[in-house]
């Protein structure tokens, strides 16, 4: 964003920079000799609601569809064939006018809940989830997980195990019968 504020280093930051060697050579990604990985990186966007950068307007939704083909490695490792861009929105709303847009709710890998008494937030919730989770186990998950305080939910919508596609407090996974496990963990 354009942001006068934002735009201007004072001298004492570049003497502070200078001073710790930033600007003696280019930043190096320290690989780890047995298994390089190219680097990530992360966004982390906190109380931006009504925010020029999370309008559909903005760069960050066309980066939401198009992450995957971010800066493209020049020999894939893995799965991954570009460094892409990991980006977090921190909330209180779901959905709300100038709020999160629907393309990026839409792209989201992972969604972290907490205890929402609006119920109109929680039928929005449950109306966008509803062609990716089950209505029933995220009913059930979500009262399990935010029933302590501070409990938290998070739904993984590419889990590499369907066992893993509900959390509690990001550390604790919600299982379901109706939700085999397909990679053989116990």
């Amino acid at each position: 964003m354009k942001n006068k504020h934002f735009t201007t280093i004072c001298s004492d930051m570049i003497v502070q920079y200078l001073d710790r060697g930033f600007f003696d050579r280019p930043p190096e990604w320290k690989y780890d000799k047995k298994n390089p990985q190219p680097p990530r990186s992360l966004l982390i966007l906190d109380d931006c609601l009504g925010s020029p950068a999370i309008l559909a307007s903005s760069g960050l939704t066309r980066i939401a569809t198009l992450n995957r083909h971010v800066a493209p490695l020049a020999e894939n490792h893995g799965e991954r064939s570009a460094c892409g861009l990991a980006v977090i929105i921190l909330s209180q709303t779901y959905k709300m006018q100038n709020g999160i847009g629907r393309v990026l709710r839409e792209n989201l890998s992972l969604l972290t809940l907490f205890l929402n008494k609006q119920e109109k937030q929680m039928s929005c919730i449950k109306e966008e989830l509803a062609n990716v989770v089950d209505e029933k186990l995220f009913d059930q998950a979500y009262d399990y997980a935010t029933k302590d305080k501070f409990g938290n939910l998070t739904i993984d919508f590419k889990p590499k195990c369907a066992t893993k596609t509900f959390r509690k407090n990001l550390s604790e996974a919600i299982m379901f019968d109706s939700l085999p496990c397909q990679c053989n963990n116990k």
